[in-house]
């Protein structure tokens, strides 16, 4: 249940099926999408974020990292904007091409992109720390081979996971590739093999 100004209303957590700190994460990924379809379209159009449930958690936390607008993300999936609207206000699903379409144009595993749960990078278990741990090490070579001071939201994806909050996975990964895409430009590299396929659904 969640108090709201008018009243007691029953969230919708049995969809999501997840604690407290993964709820307010993914009402926060809500919270930028309606901010971006108010910018995009003008009008607010989102789901109260309080009382909001979801089939595909990771896709709203995915839609909400992601540099696209809804504009093109109904583009990829051969969909109209309010479509893809709906999905995240889990009043539509798409079909097996369209979410095959949209994995793809995301770059994202079909399994992590629909699953029913949540993935986050938890700094207060092991798989956590070693994900932090990576990081660091990117920056830190970044910072002390070719001067580079990290900026944005890698810099404050690390600073959350040393400061033992928890992020999702979708906000790790695009830190991760983020540093991953610098290094490699800068030493020809190819980077490591991401852990996005080894997500438990």
């Amino acid at each position: 249940f969640y108090k709201t100004d008018k009243g007691i209303v029953k969230m919708n957590c049995e969809k999501i099926n997840q604690d407290s700190t993964k709820i307010e994460l993914y009402r926060s990924c809500l919270q930028i999408l309606q901010c971006r379809w108010k910018h995009e379209f003008g009008e607010d159009k989102l789901i109260d974020p309080k009382n909001a449930g979801t089939c595909y958690p990771n896709l709203v936390a995915e839609a909400a990292m992601c540099i696209y607008s809804f504009k093109e993300l109904a583009e990829a999936a051969n969909v109209s904007t309010e479509i893809i609207l709906a999905v995240i206000q889990d009043r539509e699903e798409l079909t097996l091409g369209e979410s095959t379409a949209l994995s793809e144009f995301l770059n994202s595993g079909m399994y992590f992109l629909f699953g029913k749960s949540l993935q986050t990078v938890d700094p207060g278990t092991e798989d956590g720390r070693d994900d932090l741990e990576y990081l660091e090490k990117m920056a830190d070579r970044l910072w002390r081979r070719y001067g580079i001071q990290l900026k944005g939201y890698p810099e404050f994806t690390i600073y959350k996971l040393q400061a033992g909050e928890c992020v999702t996975y979708s906000e790790f990964s695009h830190a991760e590739c983020a540093l991953e895409d610098m290094l490699k430009t800068l030493e020809k590299k190819p980077p490591r093999q991401t852990r996005l396929e080894r997500v438990t659904v």
